[in-house]
């Protein structure tokens, strides 16, 4: 099984596909079709679009799963075969997408100087289904130019910038 990059929403999964279009990869006649198949969890395979020689072929499968509302932080497990002329090819490898979506944005950070340092704090966004790992913490500096000072692990929500970094260009 093979972890995949996907778009997600609410209610949509996106699923990106290599490009099909090798003499190798279809057989020698042109895809007319793309398949694309669900787990319901329980190893109970649905298909969900391109059963048809009427599908149109793209460089990706958006399709809504049947209970219409995917699970933040859930994992999906899909699989496709490509139908030409000569009928339905063999199965993908089985790939797996996490349900998961930017995070949201932060609302307004707190400011403050402690000493020397600039503090930055601020509430968690909520993570949409993939814990946050970083956050990065840009400053604009002298000549108005937005520039990364820092990066504070997710554990952390309070990053501290030197003020003496702010008076400097960059």
């Amino acid at each position: 099984m093979t972890r995949v990059d996907a778009e997600t929403t609410d209610t949509m999964i996106t699923v990106a596909y290599p490009n099909f279009f090798s003499d190798q990869e279809t057989g020698g006649s042109p895809l007319l079709s793309l398949n694309l198949w669900y787990d319901q969890g329980v190893d109970n395979w649905v298909s969900l679009i391109g059963n048809t020689p009427w599908f149109t072929l793209d460089d990706k499968f958006t399709a809504g799963l049947p209970d219409g509302l995917l699970i933040p932080g859930q994992d999906y497990k899909f699989k496709y075969r490509g139908i030409n002329l000569f009928g339905e090819g063999a199965f993908s490898a089985i790939s797996i997408v996490k349900a998961a979506m930017r995070p949201d944005r932060i609302l307004t950070p707190v400011q403050q100087i402690v000493n020397r340092d600039l503090r930055v704090t601020w509430v968690a966004p909520n993570e949409r289904g993939s814990p946050i790992t970083v956050y990065n913490v840009y400053a604009e500096n002298k000549s108005g130019v937005y520039v990364e000072y820092v990066s504070c692990r997710s554990t952390s929500l309070i990053c501290s910038i030197a003020l003496t970094d702010l008076l400097y260009d960059y």
